[in-house]
């Protein structure tokens, strides 16, 4: 089999395959073997009508399912052949046929790029806080039975932090309502008893701030600056007034931690459940450290090396991550028109995170190569019985998913590039900030 290869870029190729007529005869001949032995024609029985009768029957089939079958064969043998790591389908173009002479076809693919590695062992990174304080063992617990405690109306006193404000509140934009300005942000253009959690920046920056010390019955006028990053082009970064009057201030009242609601929230009894708020904080904090040490080793490996990223790959990641901001600003209730109006400036920031995923993991993938760390079935069958326990369905219906949908090759890089971080950040040298 002849192989050419033509060097588009470091990592596009194009490939010429010729196959041979010995091969292309070989294939040719079985194939009218099968339909030989599957054809009805009347007159003869099964497997029996004589090869001429079958060529004049189905030549054009014959031909095409050759193509059908040889065209991949050939097109593997090629990859394997060459070394090719290609990272992309293969999309088949000028397939020439000349019966019991050859057959050609040529394909244009991405290989996996080629680079030297940057140096993956002892790396330095910061040393990240895991300290659990009492004031942090306080406040989860707090949270906790916040869960179950209901609201009640403050004490005659004036609004403070912490505080949920009754309002009722209208917004102007340079002596226009914001609902005319902007018709979409219902919730920024106003509304009558309106529930304000009483936090810094929580609803707009300032303004819960400028609310403090207000009593039930009085009015105030609040000025805000919309932040540049509102979605919203028609008020980002211009300034608002709210006419707020507060019609009443809410509490949260917590119940007290029994041994009931202690099992409840964590199966311990209550004299147990401040130690299993600190497990869980101190696994908490523990994760997020090695989360940020993992970020500033990426940021390095990434730095340490240039080398041109596959085109394909990229659109797709690029897919994937566009997918995701979108879901999850739905999530977040921003309507589909200012998600349209934004879609160039989307696809951008996607295509920026997309390459800087694509040039990780092709390192992670590399440095995974070299330690040999794969993927296990164990650690494969441990991620899907973890997604079927998250999406409460059962793991076989989730396998299978995965499966039809290609999911698991996926599923498979992900837990690689976990393994490669978890390697890379063992042997690292932690330094004290």
């Amino acid at each position: 089999m002849n192989v050419t290869i033509e060097d588009i870029s470091p990592v596009r190729k194009r490939l010429r395959i010729e196959v041979p007529a010995d091969r292309v005869n070989q294939e040719f001949e079985k194939v009218t073997g099968e339909f030989t032995q599957s054809a009805r024609i009347p007159g003869f029985r099964p497997g029996k009508a004589p090869r001429s009768v079958i060529l004049k029957k189905y030549q054009k089939e014959i031909e095409s399912e050759l193509q059908r079958v040889l065209v991949p064969q050939a097109y593997r043998e090629a990859c394997q052949k060459r070394n090719l790591r290609v990272v992309s389908a293969p999309d088949m173009e000028d397939v020439t046929y000349q019966p019991g002479i050859s057959l050609s076809f040529s394909t244009v693919v991405d290989t996996a790029p080629e680079f030297a590695l940057p140096t993956y062992k002892g790396l330095t990174v910061k040393a990240q806080s895991t300290e659990v304080t009492e004031e942090d063992i306080q406040k989860a617990i707090e949270g906790a039975l916040s869960q179950h405690g209901k609201f009640v109306d403050a004490p005659a006193r004036p609004l403070a932090n912490g505080d949920f404000a009754v309002i009722d509140y209208q917004g102007t934009v340079e002596g226009k309502p914001v609902a005319e300005i902007a018709p979409q942000a219902r919730q920024l253009a106003g509304g009558e008893g309106q529930w304000i959690a009483v936090k810094p920046d929580y609803f707009l920056p300032g303004f819960t701030e400028a609310l403090l010390g207000l009593s039930v019955g009085e009015k105030r006028t609040v000025t805000v600056t919309f932040p540049n990053d509102l979605g919203i082009d028609s008020l980002q970064g211009k300034t608002g007034t709210y006419e707020v009057e507060l019609k009443n201030i809410k509490v949260r009242e917590l119940p007290p931690l029994t041994d009931e609601l202690a099992q409840q929230l964590g199966q311990v009894n209550a004299a147990e459940f401040p130690a299993k708020v600190r497990e869980a904080l101190q696994r908490e904090k523990t994760q997020n450290a090695q989360a940020e040490q993992k970020r500033e080793l990426a940021e390095k490996l990434s730095a340490a090396v240039n080398f041109e990223l596959p085109e394909s790959v990229v659109r797709e990641e690029t897919k994937d991550v566009v997918y995701d901001i979108v879901s999850e600003n739905q999530q977040r209730g921003i309507p589909a028109e200012v998600l349209e109006d934004k879609k160039q400036e989307i696809f951008d920031n996607a295509t920026k995170s997309a390459k800087e995923m694509v040039k990780l993991n092709f390192i992670l993938r590399r440095i995974g190569e070299e330690e040999k760390i794969e993927v296990t079935n164990e650690d494969l069958s441990r991620y899907v019985s973890y997604l079927a326990y998250q999406q409460q369905q059962p793991v076989e219906k989730v396998a299978k998913q995965l499966s039809e949908s290609g999911g698991l090759s996926q599923v498979e890089r992900r837990l690689l590039a976990q393994k490669v971080m978890d390697f890379i950040l063992e042997q690292a040298k932690v330094e004290n900030a």
